[in-house]
């Protein structure tokens, strides 16, 4: 993060997040998560308030069945770690593997019964 502004605000996205979640208000969770992404992009760097964000989202959507929509963030994520980090960085091949558990859950949560 770039400041302590930056930090305190990181924090109070992370508190409500936690609020959100003990009381199982996932409609909320999201709203959070989704504002915390986006001011972490706003900063422009690559850190973990960014992957984690991202990736919590995410997972939050993939909870509630919503593949294509856990899908893009997974691949906002993984286009911003190629970027700065180049595509063989450890972190890339986390993200690539989220982004097909996610597919390939998709794809089972979705087949027909045989």
């Amino acid at each position: 993060m770039s400041t302590r502004a930056d930090f305190a605000l990181w924090e109070s996205y992370l508190q409500a997040f936690r609020r959100a979640c003990i009381q199982e208000n996932h409609i909320q969770a999201e709203q959070i998560l989704g504002d915390a992404l986006a001011r972490a992009e706003e900063i422009g760097e690559l850190d973990a308030t960014l992957i984690w964000s991202g990736h919590s989202l995410a997972a939050l959507y993939r909870m509630e069945g919503q593949w294509d929509r856990a899908a893009a963030v997974y691949r906002r994520i993984l286009e911003a770690q190629e970027k700065i980090l180049g595509p063989d960085h450890p972190d890339v091949a986390n993200s690539l593997e989220k982004v097909a558990a996610n597919q390939l859950e998709a794809q089972v949560k979705n087949a027909p019964c045989a």
